[in-house]
């Protein structure tokens, strides 16, 4: 969603979405009543791993990119 960004910005993007969503598993898990913060802490950091990943992968680049990969037309 964000596009190509540089390295460091991507790791900070990174870091930020794990804590954000590992902290609003722990709070929900909190305010729930379920048996351990750690079950929201855990479920919070795969859905921040998750998002991470959707926000700084670019889906623009293409398999096709690579020449020695395509097809190229056959000549008639």
């Amino acid at each position: 969603m964000l596009g190509p960004l540089p390295r460091r910005y991507s790791r900070r993007v990174v870091v930020a979405a794990i804590l954000v969503c590992a902290v609003l598993g722990t709070w929900l898990s909190g305010s729930l009543d379920l048996p351990l913060p750690v079950d929201g802490l855990l479920v919070g950091s795969l859905a921040g791993v998750v998002c991470a990943f959707l926000l700084v992968h670019d889906f623009t680049r293409r398999a096709a990119a690579d020449p020695a990969r395509s097809r190229s037309p056959r000549a008639p």
